[in-house]
C-alpha cells in the first residue's frame, strides 16, 4: 500500500513537472532551473518569464513593476531600476521598501494595521508589451500573493539594465513628485511635504 502511494506521488509530480513544460512553445524549451508560482513561470537560466495568458515569453527587462492592491489600497509596489515607485501602509506582515525616492503615505503608523482580505488582493503587472502592457492576477490569500511576489522580486533584481541616478536638482525631483501627483500616486499634502523639505522650507 505505501509503495504504491509513493507511486502515485510521484506520477502526480512528474505530471505537474510535465504540465508546466507544456506550455512552453516548440522553440523555447525551459532549462530544468525554472520556477512556477501559480499563474507565473520564470525560467533562470534564460532569463525569462511567461503568464498562463498570454502564451508569450518576456525578458527579464520587459517587466515594469507590479502593485498589489487590496481593494482599492496599496499594500506594496515595486518598480525596475532607476524608476521612483510609492508604497502604500503595510499591512497583515507585508514587508514594505522603496528605492530612495520613495514617498510613503503620511498616515503611515498612525493607524492600527487591519487584516488584508483572503479574496481580494490583486497583482498588477505592468509589461513592456503594446498588446497586452498590463496583468491582473488574483490571489486566493497571502501565501500565493507572497510567492508571486518573489519571483517578480526576482526578475526586477535580476534585469540587465543601467541604473539611473536620482537626481539632485531639487526642481527635477519635483517635477517628477508633481507627475506622481498628477496620476493619484500621492495625495497633496505629501506632495507639499516633500516639496517644501526638497527647497529648505
Amino acid at each position: 500500500m505505501k509503495d504504491m502511494f509513493k507511486k502515485a506521488m510521484s506520477d502526480f509530480a512528474q505530471g505537474m513537472k510535465e504540465g508546466v513544460k507544456e506550455s512552453f512553445t516548440a522553440t523555447e524549451k525551459p532549462t530544468e532551473n525554472y520556477m512556477n508560482a501559480g499563474d507565473l513561470t520564470v525560467d533562470i537560466d534564460n532569463k525569462k518569464f511567461k503568464f498562463i495568458y498570454p502564451n508569450k515569453w518576456y525578458n527579464y527587462e520587459d517587466l515594469i513593476n507590479y502593485e498589489l492592491m487590496e481593494g482599492k489600497t496599496k499594500i506594496k509596489s515595486k518598480s525596475k531600476k532607476g524608476i521612483i515607485s510609492t508604497v502604500g501602509r503595510a499591512t497583515a506582515g507585508f514587508m514594505v521598501a522603496g528605492p530612495v525616492g520613495s514617498v510613503v503615505g503620511a498616515g503611515t503608523g498612525k493607524k492600527k494595521g487591519k487584516s488584508v482580505s483572503k479574496t481580494n488582493l490583486i497583482l498588477r503587472i505592468s509589461i513592456n508589451d503594446e498588446k497586452n502592457p498590463s496583468q491582473k492576477i488574483k490571489c486566493k490569500n497571502e501565501k500565493r500573493a507572497s510567492d508571486i511576489m518573489s519571483l517578480l522580486d526576482l526578475i526586477l533584481n535580476n534585469q540587465n539594465v543601467q541604473e539611473q541616478e536620482e537626481p539632485n536638482n531639487p526642481m527635477e525631483q519635483i517635477k517628477q513628485l508633481k507627475e506622481l501627483f498628477d496620476i493619484g500616486a500621492i495625495t497633496q499634502e505629501e506632495f507639499d511635504t516633500k516639496k517644501k523639505e526638497l527647497l529648505g522650507l
